[in-house]
């Protein structure tokens, strides 16, 4: 059965909290798919020069390639799973994974301007359909009515927004060091999106 709901758009209610956790273990993942990327890359383009009869020079533009695909996506991939992290919220009928567009969440956040978010998927799963909610290993663990579970990383914390009644927002973010263990902000954080994630399930 599929474990997440995925949608361009649904009703969930009013957005309560967002945090953006630092996903290092997806980071390490990514630098393996990279490598892979970049010697698939490499092998095509020495197969394409040889096929117009550039074979002297297909080594040199292999490498050329390689390290382009390589270097640009770890690069990339540092700044979305390290830097800026991944992005959750709590809602009001629902927990929220938002996928957005390969590469548009980084430039804008790098530009500190607001993307258009054309193409960005709502993974979510609604509040009816769990059954318990737990914190476990700096994770937030939520079990489904049908058997399965969402593991979301909240821990370390890259920034926290809070929303209040009225829906203005506040941002606090991670400061000192880069990777400093668990912090302040790490542990009212898991405070936070524990109690906002059971008083959310609570009323539906």
């Amino acid at each position: 059965m599929k474990t997440w709901r995925k949608v361009d758009d649904s009703n969930v209610g009013a957005t309560l909290l967002i945090w953006r956790n630092r996903a290092l273990n997806r980071f390490y993942i990514k630098i393996l798919t990279w490598l892979l990327s970049g010697f698939v890359a490499g092998i095509l383009t020495s197969i394409f020069m040889a096929a117009i009869g550039q074979a002297a020079i297909a080594q040199q533009y292999a490498r050329i390639v390689f390290f382009v695909v390589f270097i640009g996506g770890i690069i990339g991939a540092f700044l979305r799973y390290v830097v800026f992290g991944i992005e959750y919220r709590i809602a009001e009928k629902a927990v929220i994974a938002p996928k957005p567009v390969f590469g548009l969440d980084v430039i804008s956040r790098l530009l500190g301007i607001k993307m258009p978010s054309f193409g960005e998927k709502l993974r979510y799963v609604r509040w009816d359909e769990v059954q318990d909610i737990k914190v476990e290993n700096r994770n937030l663990e939520i079990v489904k009515k049908d058997g399965n579970s969402i593991s979301l990383g909240i821990s370390p914390v890259v920034s926290l927004t809070i929303y209040s009644d009225d829906g203005r927002p506040v941002t606090k973010k991670r400061t000192g060091k880069y990777f400093a263990p668990e912090t302040e902000l790490d542990k009212e954080a898991t405070r936070l999106i524990r109690q906002k994630a059971k008083e959310s399930k609570k009323k539906i």
